[in-house]
């Protein structure tokens, strides 16, 4: 996203790294998938000064963090749900560890909720065709791949 005001998670550590910048933002997230259960999203995602080359790659008048997710199978409709953040500046700030963790938490907490709801919408109706928006995109390309690697298995 180009030019947008910073998100409220991005706003204070931006403010940390360039304390006199108060303008629009270039805003990136680019989430990775790995087969059959580890998201990480990006190898990076962040936010940098508008104009300054974020989206050809250039990330060196920004913040960025580093966001892993992996679910484990605990049972047939049950797993862990792992999830680590990482960032590579003001590594010493307490505050900008907090914050980002707090807020990434409550992001993973409203996912889980919504898991369960899904897998008891799931269970209520068996058989049943959900229909995909097109932000679904990303899942249900990854249920596809996971689905094919089922079936190979069972070959």
């Amino acid at each position: 996203m180009l030019g947008i005001e910073a998100p409220p998670l991005w706003r204070y550590p931006l403010s940390v790294r360039f304390p006199d910048y108060r303008g629009p933002v270039d805003r990136w997230q680019i989430i990775r998938f790995t087969a059959p259960a580890t998201i990480c999203i990006d190898v990076d995602v962040g936010v940098a000064k508008a104009g300054t080359g974020a989206p050809e790659g250039d990330r060196g008048q920004g913040v960025n963090g580093y966001v892993l997710n992996t679910m484990c199978p605990t049972g047939p409709k049950s797993c862990r749900y792992l999830w680590a953040i990482a960032r590579n500046f003001a590594t010493d700030s307490q505050r900008i560890t907090s914050e980002p963790r707090e807020g990434a938490a409550g992001v993973f907490a409203e996912d889980e909720a919504m898991l369960n709801a899904q897998q008891t919408a799931i269970d209520a109706n068996p058989g049943h065709d959900f229909y995909n928006l097109n932000i679904d995109a990303g899942g249900m390309w990854a249920r596809r791949l996971i689905t094919a690697m089922v079936e190979r298995e069972r070959m």
